[in-house]
């Protein structure tokens, strides 16, 4: 399933999400490249998606002028 080889039925990925407590609609996505991240990759996603939205917006004007 997590690499797309398995079909899932939307109420499955609605209680898989439900579950592990997902938003509604994470497992529509591709989210195979979140599985091959390396660690610190990991670590710089969970760091970043832990801040308010307006530090996430302010890193990224630093990162991306």
């Amino acid at each position: 399933m997590a690499t797309g080889q398995k079909e899932i039925s939307e109420l499955t990925a609605r209680l898989i999400e439900g579950e592990v407590d997902l938003p509604v609609g994470w497992m529509d996505r591709d989210n195979i490249s979140i599985l091959k991240m390396s660690p610190i990759e990991a670590q710089i996603h969970q760091l970043v998606a832990a801040l308010p939205e307006e530090k996430q917006s302010a890193l990224f004007k630093l990162l991306c002028p």
